[in-house]
């Protein structure tokens, strides 16, 4: 079974916090949908991130933004993805990620860094933040 990968930042641990995989399973559980309050901000650019944040969106959630590290050309998600992501009013952050994310008991701002090289010379995924 597929499962998500955690960030690795301080304060993931927060209430308020949902992991993509686990997200989605639970929505698609019809008899207890996740409940979506207000403004939700997804943390990646492939095609599990793009379906966190429509599905966010479609549970009602007021406002769906997104950040990953990727520039839009370099995103894993499919092309198609992005342009109906975009479509559904969703705004994509390019060249971000979490620094740390704050609270006191209960999520409350996410810090973010910009990204300034997502792949090293060799193609392989080693971000520069």
């Amino acid at each position: 079974m597929q499962s998500s990968r955690k960030l690795g930042v301080e304060g993931e641990d927060l209430t308020g916090i949902s992991y993509g995989v686990e997200f989605l399973r639970q929505a698609s559980d019809k008899s207890n949908p996740p409940e979506i309050k207000g403004k939700v901000l997804v943390v990646g650019g492939g095609n599990v991130a793009v379906d966190v944040a429509r599905t966010a969106r479609r549970l009602g959630a007021a406002a769906v933004e997104m950040v990953c590290l990727e520039q839009r050309y370099e995103m894993p998600a499919s092309p198609e993805e992005i342009m109906a992501t975009l479509a559904e009013n969703i705004t994509i952050n390019n060249g971000w990620g979490p620094k740390r994310i704050l609270g006191n008991g209960k999520i409350e701002a996410i810090e973010l860094k910009r990204c300034t090289r997502v792949y090293d010379e060799n193609r392989r995924f080693s971000p520069v933040l």
